[in-house]
């Protein structure tokens, strides 16, 4: 009987290393296991519309009076500045690249991204993954990559706000609808190669509209991905 007990507890413990294996598949380099929604062009370009347009009030206002324009920015850059930001409570909105370089050193990318999603979620701000580094500091009329960008203010640009949040609520759900097939999978076919399967499925979802769950599902719901948790951040209404 104990040895019984001790095949079935290797079996389970097997099995469950198998699927966190598979999970863990769902990201990679180009998608980071700090992303909590697909990754979605549509987003990309609204993205893109809503910054450019709080670039040029933000230079248009530096033109009219550097001073005042410093004091009343738009938008902050980069991940310590965000960071600072948000530690009193000044920003609305969070941009982040999905394909960070990870650094697990104390201090390092994954720290800071992991106190930036808490305050995100704390505050209720929220939280967008976007772009590429150079895609988004080319959104910023910067020529250097830009991991981060935090926003002070949309006014004048409220509709693109808008659009992106509700783009990136839809692509929240597409995610948590996606892990939570995934996971069904690797517990009835644990044995299947799935690096294939996900590729596929994450341009599907990424590709079509999900709006089969109500706003505090997305916005409560947890789950595991391999040895780490995600916690959807919450898409807040803007005021």
């Amino acid at each position: 009987t104990r040895s019984s007990d001790l095949e079935k507890k290797k079996a389970r413990d097997i099995t469950e290393e198998t699927a966190q294996t598979r999970a863990k598949q769902l990201h990679g380099k180009r998608f980071r296991d700090y992303c909590d929604q697909i990754l979605d062009k549509r987003v990309d370009e609204v993205v893109i519309e809503l910054l450019q347009k709080l670039v040029f009030f933000q230079d248009r206002q530096y033109h009219k009076d550097p001073q005042k324009a410093k004091a009343k920015r738009r938008i902050v850059l980069g991940l310590r500045e965000v960071t600072k930001h948000l530690k009193v409570e000044k920003l609305k909105c969070v941009i982040v690249t999905p394909n960070l370089e990870s650094i697990s050193s104390a201090g390092g990318i994954d720290e800071m991204l992991q106190k930036i999603r808490h305050m995100c979620f704390e505050q209720e701000v929220p939280i967008v993954f976007a772009l590429t580094r150079k895609g988004l500091g080319k959104a910023v009329n910067k020529k250097v990559p830009v991991s981060i960008v935090g926003i002070f203010n949309y006014d004048g640009a409220k509709e693109q706000f808008d659009h992106v949040i509700d783009l990136t609520h839809e692509a929240r759900s597409a995610y948590v609808k996606l892990v939570a097939e995934f996971e069904s999978e690797s517990k009835r076919d644990p044995d299947v190669t799935s690096s294939g399967s996900v590729s596929r499925k994450t341009s599907e979802s990424s590709s079509r509209k999900t709006s089969s769950q109500s706003d505090s599902d997305v916005m409560t719901t947890s789950f595991s991905v391999g040895a780490a948790e995600f916690v959807p951040m919450a898409t807040a209404t803007p005021p």
